[in-house]
Order: structure tokens, then sequence, then C-alpha cells
């Protein structure tokens, strides 16, 4: 699956072609090893928040159960509690939360931009809600530059950091784990290239409040000078695969995964990786077929 480069002014982390990330295979290691990697899939959010055509909800539900049950992904983010005005895709969250496929062991985190967006994810995951237990965990995000989060969310990173301190307690005290997302940590496209150190203040200040994990966010690719757009997961497992690490993926799922949805969004499929995986099987197939004549 392929989608455009992020937009700088979005309001909701992207990352920075498609978003679609999981965990690969590397045989003898295992997910205590230093070599095991954990990526954390974001494409039923991240990847298809920006398409400009409404994606059904039972693609959206389709997605999630393809990731999880034949890729072996153990982190989906599934959706986001943001206002349908400012981002339409996601105006199904609550009905994604409510109606997809649950494996235990899996985690199923929703984006939320703000007290509201909580409290609506609670009124879900509650003991008398319509997703009871059926998610135990959110996103919330922040920018590097102060430029940046005055553009996306109208306010300074210290008042950010207020809203997201009492959002990240409110999540804690009902059990809900948290993940921060930091923007722009490599280039503002308002101020400019960020120091290293501000990144590592917000991250440290996220992570008192009580964040389990911070995801940095390069936003605008400025780290990769070039890049056409967000880094499709099938070259990424593959690349981890091919450098010695684990993440516990299917690769071959994966790819057949990212070219069913590229179909489903009537586009190309954007991923080399992922498309000479599937030549690579075709052959493989053909030849079998040929050996048995």
């Amino acid at each position: 699956m392929a989608r455009p480069r992020a937009d700088a002014h979005s309001l909701l982390p992207c990352a920075t072609s498609r978003a679609l990330a999981s965990t690969a295979h590397s045989p003898g290691l295992g997910k205590n090893s230093p070599h095991h990697v954990r990526i954390v899939e974001v494409s039923p959010r991240d990847g298809l928040q920006n398409e400009k055509q409404v994606v059904p909800l039972t693609t959206k539900l389709e997605l999630i159960r393809r990731l999880v049950e034949e890729a072996g992904v153990e982190t989906v983010e599934a959706g986001s509690f943001v206002s349908p005005k400012w981002v339409p895709q996601m105006a199904d969250s609550a009905a994604v939360l409510e109606q997809m496929t649950v494996k235990q062991g899996v985690s199923y985190p929703f984006l939320v931009p703000n007290d509201k967006g909580l409290v609506n994810f609670l009124d879900m995951v509650g003991p008398k809600g319509r997703a009871a237990g059926r998610s135990d965990e959110i996103a919330i995000f922040t920018a590097a530059t102060d430029a940046f989060t005055k553009a996306n969310t109208n306010c300074t990173i210290h008042e950010s950091l207020e809203r997201l301190s009492k959002v990240t307690s409110k999540a804690l005290e009902h059990g809900v784990r948290v993940r921060g997302y930091i923007s722009v940590v490599a280039d503002c496209p308002y101020s400019g290239r960020v120091n290293p150190a501000d990144v590592g203040k917000i991250a440290k200040t996220l992570l008192e409040m009580g964040c389990y994990e911070i995801s940095l966010g390069d936003t605008t690719g400025a780290g990769t000078p070039g890049a056409s757009g967000n880094v499709d997961v099938e070259s990424v497992v593959y690349a981890l695969h091919e450098s010695g690490y684990d993440t516990g993926l299917d690769l071959d799922a994966l790819a057949q995964i990212g070219a069913w949805i590229s179909q489903q969004l009537d586009r190309p499929n954007g991923s080399s990786a992922g498309r000479a995986i599937l030549a690579r099987a075709k052959v493989k197939s053909q030849s079998a077929k040929q050996s048995k004549l």
C-alpha cells in the first residue's frame, strides 16, 4: 500500500508512500534477544488518515485482521478518537474499536489528541462500554517546536505537555497504557533544524508523566533527503532480516497484504520490496509446477 507523503500541516502525527509497520522472523532469535526489533503497525490509522476517498469500515477491519492473523503483528494502531471535522477518515474509529477482531496478546492502541478523545475512548472500553476490554492502550502526540505545535494544535509545547499530562494521568488511572509521539524531531517546516537536546527534554517529560515508550517522528522526511515518502513495512522487515535482526513477522504475508490494500485503495503497490517478494514467490510456484510435469 502506498500513500502520499504526510502533509506537515496534518493534525495527527505521521511517519515520513506507506505506514505499514510490523514485527519479522529470523531463525534462532527471540523477543528477549538484543537483536529483536518490535515494530508498531500504524497503517490502519496513519496509513489511511490522509486518503481522499473514505475507506470502508469493512476494509479497515480486514486490514487489521490480516496484519495480526496472517503476518503476526503484535501492536496495531487501529484508529484515532479525533474530531471527524479535522480527520474525516477516522470518523468510524469507534466502530473499528467495537467490531475489530481482537486476538489475545496483541495490543490495539488508539490515538487520542486531548481529554475529549480520551473520554470517548474510555466510554467505549470501560466495563459498561460497547467495546469493553477490547483495547487498553492509547497514543498521545506533541511536537519538537513551538511553531509546529502552534500550527498543528494551536498551543505551545509547554501548553501541549500540560494537556497531555492530564490525559496521561487519567488514562493510567483507568489502567490504560500510554505511548507518546514527538513530531518534527529533525527539521520543522516553520523554524528549520531542530536541536536534538530539545527533543530529548520533551521525551524525558513524556516518560516522566507516564508514557511507557516514545516514538520519534521525522514527519517532513528531512532525516532521509530524497525519500519519496513513508517507508513501507516490507522494506523495513526485509532490511532487518538481512541484517540479522528478528521482528517476528511473516514477510511473505506482509507483501501479500501490501498488494491487497493497494488494490483496495485503487493505487499501485508502492513497495519495491513487496513487489520483489511477490515476484519471487510467483517464480518459485511456477518452477514447482514445472518440476511435477
